[in-house]
């Protein structure tokens, strides 16, 4: 069954011991509203721990400048729907053994990205918010880290949050190695002197 926000939400006022749930986002109560402000953070926190294969995306950046400063060759626009950026893709891809350094930077507009790779691609981690997509692990992630957000104004028990926050450390351990059980890597390429031996 798909996630939903309310869902979610109710996951992590369960999770501090609360026992007051919510049943709509426009309800008035104090559940609902120390939610909602805690909610989209805890999504995009939880998306920024490691590359969740459900929010994997490969862009090409648009081009900002060229030679903006002494240190870089390039100048490239953040793209608008990530949350972090991981790779610059080169011909090699994964297998690439010295992936091209980057770095974050801003311009008077917005976030940039500056690297000395000409028509830079990345991968990125995408800002997914539809809950129909969240994998379950994802899902109890940010209903522990949104408890540990909520619990100091809800919980009973204040050294509930710290346990909700030691439980989505905990979850994003281990969701970290299943996703990447989700995935084959390429095979490893030969170097030239096995091939020249061969």
């Amino acid at each position: 069954m798909p996630f939903t926000d309310i869902k979610i939400m109710n996951m992590a006022l369960g999770n501090v011991g609360h026992t007051q749930f919510i049943s709509a986002l426009t309800e008035l109560s104090a559940e609902r509203l120390v939610c909602t402000e805690y909610y989209d953070p805890a999504i995009q926190f939880v998306l920024e721990q490691f590359a969740w294969g459900f929010a994997r995306k490969y862009v090409a950046l648009g081009l900002v400048e060229e030679e903006p400063n002494n240190d870089w060759a390039f100048a490239y626009r953040y793209p608008s729907d990530c949350v972090k950026v991981r790779r610059i893709v080169t011909a090699l891809g994964r297998r690439e053994p010295n992936p091209p350094p980057f770095i974050i930077g801003q311009d008077d507009t917005g976030r940039l990205v500056y690297t000395d790779t000409e028509e830079a691609i990345v991968e990125i981690t995408k800002l997914v918010t539809n809950t129909a997509l969240f994998p379950a692990m994802f899902a109890e992630a940010v209903s522990w880290w949104l408890g540990g957000k909520i619990g100091p104004g809800l919980a009973k028990d204040r050294k509930q949050a710290d346990r909700c926050f030691a439980m989505a450390n905990r979850i994003l351990v281990s969701a970290e190695a299943s996703d990447r059980n989700e995935a084959q890597d390429p095979p490893e390429l030969e170097s030239e002197f096995t091939r020249a031996r061969d």
